[in-house]
């Protein structure tokens, strides 16, 4: 690999910066994954609603906008995620909704692991009601 501006590490080493230079090399060398900024967010989402932080939520939100569909899997992962944060915040209907969009996507990958993610979330959700 060379020093070239384009392989550097940005000066300020923020996780997006290095996200967007990903994102730019998977392009140039014609990956078969990509690393976006809505990939960073539903991941980091997906690492802090294990806290129960309700600001998650928020964070979930914007990821969920900046997906683009064509991902269903991770889709479901995400509304699965949301569904959780908005849990902890305390909005039982909203989660629910999340909770029922996540299920209908896995069941249109097939995914189990997503599956039984949202039938424990199910669980907890419903036994709070």
């Amino acid at each position: 690999m060379t020093n070239s501006p384009t392989c550097a590490a940005p000066a300020n080493g923020s996780i997006f910066a290095r996200a967007e230079i990903a994102e730019l090399a998977a392009i140039v060398c014609d990956a078969p994954w990509q690393l976006t900024r809505a990939h960073l967010a539903r991941w980091r989402g997906n690492c802090l609603v294990a806290f129960g932080d309700p600001q998650t939520a928020d964070d979930l939100n914007e990821a969920l906008g900046a997906m683009d569909g064509t991902f269903t899997r991770a889709e479901a992962g995400l509304h699965c995620d949301l569904a959780a944060a908005l849990h902890a915040r305390g909005d039982r209907d909203e989660a629910r909704r999340h909770l029922k969009r996540a299920r209908e996507l896995a069941q249109v990958t097939g995914s189990a692991r997503q599956r039984r993610r949202i039938l424990d979330l199910s669980r907890r959700i419903g036994n709070a009601a």
